[in-house]
């Protein structure tokens, strides 16, 4: 596993990956409203532009992330 700094050409994948985590908690309580089902990439590039954006990958897929300012 390596831990890094996202690149932007990353952050479709780690969107992608966001939306897939947050799907059963939406289903749990019947919200898909959530802030993490309705980011578009848009909305990802701005967060990118102010805070840091982690991800993990394992070989060369994206497995997680974490952003923080």
């Amino acid at each position: 596993m390596n831990i890094s700094i996202a690149e932007k050409k990353a952050l479709k994948a780690i969107l992608e990956l966001q939306k897939s985590c947050y799907v059963e908690e939406a289903e749990l309580y019947n919200d898909y409203s959530i802030p993490q089902l309705t980011q578009n990439l848009e909305s990802i590039e701005l967060d990118y532009v102010n805070e840091k954006i982690l991800k993990v990958e394992c070989d060369v897929k994206i497995v997680g992330s974490v952003r923080g300012f």
